[in-house]
């Protein structure tokens, strides 16, 4: 997960399939959800405030948990 902190586009790299993808807000809130079959890909973040978020992160191996900020 890549660059942190973010301004814009937020790249995640996995070495294996993610299969979903979840960031919440520190109150909890989701911002972003989506499904996806793909080992990297990219998350236009320009609509969100600045803040720290929780990206939930779940590969076909697992789940992966990991605070960003947004700057």
């Amino acid at each position: 997960v890549y660059p942190v902190p973010a301004n814009d586009i937020l790249f995640i790299e996995a070495n294996c399939k993610i299969v979903q993808i979840v960031i919440h807000d520190i109150t909890g809130r989701t911002v972003f959800s989506s499904y996806e079959n793909k080992s990297t890909l990219s998350i236009d973040l320009a609509g969100e405030l600045a803040g720290i978020y929780i990206l939930e992160l779940e590969t076909e191996t697992g789940k992966f948990a990991r605070k960003i900020v947004i700057e």
